[in-house]
């Protein structure tokens, strides 16, 4: 089972770029990428590229919230160690995984920031038109948005603690 799946996820392994580029650094990661690591990618710029449709040129809240919950599963997903099916379908170690788990949660984090935009905004419900244009009073009305500010912010402090090397450390 295991040379099958290694014969079938060989084109997935390709590189993208020669191997005679000089490494850099910064770009280290993305002189390595493979062609398995950009199909995982792709759904991801999918939902941003949805979300922000959904935000800015045709406004819609439920829309927005479902790519954002899209980016959150997409978290969970990537994040298995051991046995992971995406692991086991395209071949890419947990190593490799790891850059896919974080870029999942910065775009699960920027969704949920452009949902909230969309329901301060474009909510037409009388409900916010009561709240006027204050957005601390729309966060925390202790009815329909304080579970998703809640949400949002244990996200982004998720993603400040443990994505950012320097704050990891100290």
């Amino acid at each position: 089972v295991y040379k099958l799946r290694w014969t079938l996820s060989y084109p997935l392994r390709t590189r993208l770029f020669p191997t005679c580029i000089p490494s850099v650094p910064f770009l280290d990661y993305l002189l390595n990428l493979t062609v398995g690591d950009v199909i995982l990618a792709v759904p991801l710029l999918f939902f941003f590229l949805e979300c922000y449709h959904n935000t800015f040129i045709s406004p819609s809240v439920a829309d927005s919230g479902s790519y954002a919950s899209y980016a959150i599963v997409a978290v969970y997903v990537t994040a298995n160690k051991s046995n992971s099916f995406l692991s086991f379908l395209f071949g890419i170690p947990f190593e490799r995984m790891i850059w896919l788990h974080n870029l999942s949660s910065l775009v699960a984090v920027v969704l949920g920031g452009l949902h909230t935009y969309t329901a301060f905004e474009y909510d037409g419900s009388e409900y916010a038109k009561f709240q006027g244009n204050d957005i601390i009073k729309f966060l925390f009305d202790w009815k329909t948005n304080l579970s998703g500010t809640i949400a949002l912010g244990c996200m982004f402090l998720l993603v400040l603690l443990s994505f950012f090397r320097i704050v990891r450390y100290y």
